[in-house]
């Protein structure tokens, strides 16, 4: 098994429900979550749109990162993200989610392609991430 964090974001109808049901799908079709941060709610970022919740939890997989990457991709869409953001020209731009799903580290690799990027390159950018990872002690 392979440890891998992931960051949960919602802004969008019932945020609590959700991030409980992503932690869900998370666990049937990806791993076992072996640790969750609390809840915060935290300012959009890179847009304006209403707050967001966010939370952090950390799994044990077998998936390699691409196939972690399509699997989580899947369950947005299974719970109504329809837009990703966007980048070119150095900007990047944002929408309101359902649900937002990354992957922040996975294990101690270092991946860098038009798909995926790990460690998640903006991690130190985004307090609606350090916060929880903090809560969890894990260094990013």
């Amino acid at each position: 098994m392979k440890k891998a964090v992931l960051s949960l974001g919602s802004n969008v109808g019932d945020r609590h429900l959700y991030l409980a049901e992503a932690i869900k799908y998370i666990e049937k079709n990806t791993s076992k979550i072996v640790e969750k941060s609390s809840v915060y709610e935290t300012e959009a970022w890179g847009f304006e749109a209403l707050p967001f919740l966010n939370q952090v939890v950390v799994i044990h997989t077998v998936l390699s990162p691409w196939q972690l990457l399509k699997t989580l991709q899947n369950i947005e869409k299974q719970l109504g993200r329809t837009l990703k953001s966007k980048s070119n020209n150095k900007k990047t731009s944002y929408h309101n989610r359902t649900i937002d799903i990354d992957i922040l580290l996975y294990e101690n690799q270092k991946i860098n392609s038009s798909e995926l990027i790990i460690p998640h390159p903006l991690i130190h950018q985004r307090n609606f991430v350090k916060m929880p990872l903090d809560e969890l002690k894990i260094n990013y």
